[in-house]
């Protein structure tokens, strides 16, 4: 049976819970989120230590869905964990066991098909959305916990997804990503699909180019 979770409606109530209940999460401007991770060693693939390390990932991310409602992915640094691990989510999942998650060590990436506008919320600073522009099929190669490989490919929301997670471990948030005039401030988490459609709205696919965002379009937000 599909459990689903309960969905904090505002940002002020998921700070909270991060505050509470998630203290092991760095919000931004925490200075390791700006620090790339190092690779994980080919001595450390197939250890118990490296298990679980890989195990607190993930079961942070069942934990923050299973508090929260959101969160589709979390990279290892978000955590305090220095090494290259993003753990993803189960696709189509409510809540869901650690032993569900996708755990990705050393993972690498090639993005085609394209380029298109996404409006994204970083758990480590939720009360902000950045629009920014990601490709929209991904292809991403890592590996297992005991060093074998693997490869997925997405599309979509999960393309962004994983570019999202990619660029945490190189030490870059979404923030710094947004194109001109592309970074505002939410009171709520439905706030942002509109936000990628009021810039679509004016701009059409003019990706990236240093335009002025009107704020107008938007609803009066707070700092």
């Amino acid at each position: 049976m599909l459990v689903m979770p309960i969905q904090l409606a505002t940002t002020a109530e998921i700070l909270a819970c991060q505050t509470e209940h998630l203290p092991e999460l760095l919000r931004s401007p925490h200075p390791d989120l700006q620090r790339a991770c190092r690779a994980v060693r080919e001595e450390e693939f197939g250890t118990a230590e490296l298990e679980d390390a890989g195990l607190a990932v993930a079961s942070f991310l069942a934990r923050y869905r299973d508090l929260t409602g959101a969160g589709g992915a979390v990279a290892a640094n978000q955590i305090g964990e220095r090494r290259a691990v993003i753990a993803f989510a189960p696709v189509g999942a409510g809540t869901f066991a650690p032993e569900e998650v996708t755990l990705m060590y050393n993972p690498f990436m090639r993005g085609s098909g394209g380029s298109e506008l996404f409006a994204e919320v970083c758990m480590s600073s939720v009360h902000i959305a950045a629009v920014v522009v990601r490709q929209k099929v991904l292809d991403m190669g890592f590996r297992r916990v005991d060093g074998e490989g693997e490869a997925v490919q997405f599309a979509g929301l999960d393309s962004a997804r994983g570019q999202h997670e990619m660029d945490h471990l190189d030490g870059v948030q979404c923030l710094q990503r947004a194109i001109p005039g592309g970074v505002h401030p939410i009171e709520r988490s439905d706030e942002v699909p509109g936000i990628k459609d009021a810039y679509m709205a004016a701009y059409g696919t003019t990706l990236g180019k240093p335009v002025p965002f009107d704020p107008a379009l938007l609803r009066p937000v707070t700092t």
